[in-house]
């Protein structure tokens, strides 16, 4: 229980850095302890939590509980606002002490009915990096301009993969991957996914004229690729993405990312997106 809080204390830590509210850091509770189960996803949707630019919640016991009191599913619901430009979502739980919550994400229809399931299989893993710890992560974009959008978005524990162990990089092997040279051997680490855990969700507006080419970079994200030898340093990409931001170039911009993606560098659309949420 000690990691458990220690654990919510990292995260609320490296969250206040960014000016961001966090779950309080009190220990997560265990599903087999709680005595609220259960409710409707329906009834969750009609008092659903409106999806802002950023979240930090528990899901654990203290959670709306769905299923069945043989199984109770920890659940949180977001309601999506109609918004004209298309919205970049990202989940992420965090992985701490060699744990991470087993989550799945549900898109609902206007009437609560499911449109598509993501599961836990299809996030990806993102090692440990200067201000973000290890997470698991899931990106996708909205339209809610379109007549059948989604309206929610639901984040619930996914039981299957419970118990599943996700393999860890630790920062030598992938600094010996970027610079094309064999790492020191280690024993192999790995992260096992539980019922509970730490979720961060956030919302970025998407410039239309650049999301084409991010959607093909985010899309290659979600790939496991081979290290490649880039071909120029990342600090020049920066610079060249910067320098057609400042020239409103918002499609140039989303190209260079692309490029330097395709060159190693898997933080250049996260880099892209920051600057254009930044730029005035």
């Amino acid at each position: 229980m000690l990691k458990l809080k220690q654990t919510l204390l990292a995260i609320s830590l490296l969250a206040s850095l960014s000016g961001c509210s966090t779950p309080s850091s009190t220990e997560l509770m265990p599903i087999t302890e709680t005595h609220h189960c259960c409710v409707e996803l329906g009834t969750l949707t009609q008092a659903a939590t409106e999806m802002d630019s950023h979240h930090y919640f528990a899901l654990d016991g203290r959670s709306a509980l769905t299923g069945t009191p043989e199984h109770p599913t920890p659940t949180q619901v977001f309601r999506l606002a109609k918004q004209d430009s298309p919205q970049e979502i990202n989940v992420t739980a965090f992985i701490a002490y060699k744990k991470a919550a087993s989550i799945k994400i549900l898109l609902l229809d206007e009437t609560g009915s499911p449109v598509k399931t993501i599961n836990q299989g299809d996030f990806t893993y993102q090692p440990a990096a200067l201000g973000k710890l290890e997470q698991l992560h899931y990106r996708l974009v909205i339209d809610t301009s379109t007549k059948d959008h989604p309206h929610f978005i639901v984040i619930q524990t996914d039981y299957s993969a419970v118990g599943h162990q996700q393999p860890l990089i630790h920062p030598e092997e992938l600094y010996a991957e970027k610079q094309a040279v064999i790492p020191s051997l280690r024993i192999k680490e790995y992260a096992e996914l539980t019922p509970v855990g730490v979720i961060e969700i956030t919302s970025n507006t998407v410039d239309g004229a650049a999301w084409p080419v991010i959607n093909k970079i985010s899309a290659n994200n979600q790939v496991e690729q081979a290290a490649a030898i880039p071909s120029q340093p990342w600090a020049e990409y920066r610079t060249e993405i910067d320098s057609a931001l400042q020239e409103n170039n918002f499609k140039h911009a989303a190209l260079l990312a692309e490029e330097a993606s395709q060159d190693g560098y898997s933080e250049a659309k996260d880099y892209l997106i920051q600057k254009m949420a930044e730029h005035k």
